[in-house]
């Protein structure tokens, strides 16, 4: 929140990345915590990895908590960030699944009813919001968009991304 509250008072441009995956609880569930340790841990430092390859401007990189994620960039364009992002989580996560479960492309397992279901392997939903088309007075605004745009871009079967360009 301060880093965010820094951004809003220096009136230059920024994004807020908010990264969440997904199907976590379902692999974390049947793999067990160890092997959900180590999906945040690679999550974490792949972001970690493209944030400091970014060349346009100061980054800032957090972990909410659980499988969570912020970052901030000084810039308004960030697809390609994005793209980057997504690219390497897509080609990465996969190693931490058994094979027969990598080569089905998901995992079997029960849901809290006790029905057999099929859960895709993890994707990484990203939600962007920038002050490209609005000026933000509080962190609490931002969170708020961000929560509708994460809502939408989790509804997508694979890993994507979604930068709000709604004009205020």
């Amino acid at each position: 929140q301060d880093e965010i509250q820094s951004r809003i008072r220096s009136q230059g441009p920024y994004a807020v990345l908010y990264m969440d995956l997904n199907n976590f609880k379902a692999f974390n569930d049947h793999y067990g915590f160890v092997r959900g340790d180590e999906a945040i841990q690679l999550t974490a430092d792949l972001i970690e990895q493209c944030f400091s390859e970014w060349t346009n401007g100061k980054t800032f990189l957090g972990h909410v908590g659980g499988d969570d994620f912020v970052g901030l960039v000084e810039a308004h364009d960030v697809e390609a960030l994005c793209e980057n992002i997504l690219r390497r989580f897509d080609q990465s996560i996969p190693q931490l699944y058994e094979e027969a479960d990598r080569a089905r492309g998901k995992i079997v397992t029960i849901d809290r009813k006790g029905n057999k279901v099929d859960v895709p392997i993890m994707g990484l939903a990203i939600a962007v919001v920038t002050n490209k088309n609005k000026n933000f007075i509080h962190p609490g605004e931002i969170a708020l968009i961000a929560g509708e745009l994460k809502t939408l871009v989790k509804m997508e079967p694979r890993s994507s991304y979604l930068i709000d360009r709604r004009t205020y």
